[in-house]
């Protein structure tokens, strides 16, 4: 039986207070250890509620049925007193409750191709010189209520931003040559090994290196989940985009490697509707499944421009594989993130504080029980992808 889905609820303030307390700790093991006793004490603070609500259960329940009684017993001695004449006043009709619509955004279509260039409406060009197939996309979403299939899909549900991780040139007019012979032969490399859907140079061109209706090497050991579904292994389910750059340069990415990214991401979120949550950094969807741990890929573990890419925090979106599975981190995760707590792991750990206090469990005893049920249900993944083969950091 999956557990059941925790009230979306987090202290903003906490997370705050987490962040500069753990701003001002410059060694990482302490950083680690300041969330950890932060989860501890509210581990037990969720405990204590949690039997004071079992103690007053009862109580409750007598005050639930003496508050209904009284009005209830007031209405039947009403309607029965009251006569049933043609004067007799009318039932009030029902309100109508209107339903929440998502607005969307406004739609970015193909306005002309020219050989093997694309031209959008929002200012995208994309070129198709490099442009390789593998096989058409075919996976399968799981309910995120009762973790079962949910049957076959072929459209992309998101989008996974990665570095490549290849040699960099200095990014200054002396190195033009290089700079381009370097992008040249890494969009011939990613084009072999059919590694991501788009790649961004570093001039903020964008190239197609795999058809979007096929799936690409790009995350193999990898898990995510919206509001509805949960994604495994997503190769399959997510495009990958890639930025030509490395994690661990001072500026990860060139202002026309963003704005591209930017334009990329509004027409690809327009053409296959893909929810904002579901545009995430390869960090916090790479998980190792031997140490059950966060991080078996760590680009962009940091500094992903979320908000210039019109996509908002995401590092403060819940990490899935920590509230669904019970997967953890350590201190090397956090040296990749350059030292920083995600507000979204601070938020998977309470949330799991709060279903182990719904469970009358601890915190360690319940993200043993989702491992155990992460194992039972861990889908065949099949084989190896060439990027997990060879791993890209």
């Amino acid at each position: 039986m999956a557990p059941r889905e925790p009230e979306p609820i987090v202290s903003e303030e906490l997370i705050r207070q987490l962040q500069r307390r753990t701003a001002a700790v410059g060694d990482d093991v302490k950083k680690l250890r300041l969330v950890r006793h932060s989860v501890a004490r509210h581990e037990a603070a969720a405990q204590q509620r949690a039997r004071l609500f079992r103690e007053s259960r009862e109580i409750r329940r007598q005050r639930v049925r003496l508050a209904f009684a009284i009005p209830f017993t007031a209405l039947f001695l009403a309607f029965s007193l009251t006569p049933r004449g043609k004067h007799a006043s009318p039932r009030p009709a029902a309100a109508r409750v209107r339903p929440i619509v998502e607005v969307a955004g406004p739609g970015v279509w193909l306005v002309e191709r020219k050989g093997g260039l694309e031209i959008y409406s929002n200012g995208l060009r994309v070129d198709n010189e490099y442009l390789t197939s593998t096989r058409p996309r075919s996976y399968v979403g799981f309910n995120r209520q009762n973790w079962r299939p949910s049957g076959y899909q072929t459209q992309p549900a998101g989008i996974v931003f990665h570095t490549t991780e290849s040699r960099m040139a200095p990014f200054e007019p002396s190195q033009n040559d290089r700079l381009q012979y370097n992008g040249r032969s890494l969009l011939g490399f990613i084009a072999r090994k059919h590694l991501y859907h788009f790649l961004i140079d570093r001039f903020g061109r964008v190239f197609r290196v795999v058809a979007e209706t096929d799936y690409a090497n790009h995350a193999g050991r990898s898990i995510w989940a919206d509001e509805h579904s949960i994604y495994w292994s997503l190769n399959q389910s997510f495009l990958g985009v890639a930025f030509e750059a490395q994690t661990e340069s001072t500026d990860i990415a060139t202002p026309a490697q963003i704005d591209a990214a930017r334009v990329l991401t509004e027409m690809l979120r327009s053409r296959y509707h893909i929810p904002a949550m579901n545009c995430v950094t390869h960090a916090q969807v790479s998980v190792n499944l031997q140490t059950m741990r966060l991080g078996y890929h760590t680009d962009w573990a940091a500094n992903f421009p979320f908000r210039a890419v019109g996509l908002g925090d995401g590092y403060s979106t819940p990490v899935a594989a920590l509230t669904l599975f019970g997967f953890d981190y350590d201190t090397t995760f956090l040296q990749a993130n350059g030292g920083r707590v995600w507000p979204g792991l601070v938020m998977a750990e309470e949330q799991i504080v709060r279903e182990a206090a719904a469970y009358g469990t601890t915190f360690d005893l319940y993200r043993r029980q989702l491992r155990h049920r992460f194992h039972a249900w861990k889908p065949d993944s099949g084989a190896a992808s060439a990027e997990d083969a060879s791993g890209d950091r």
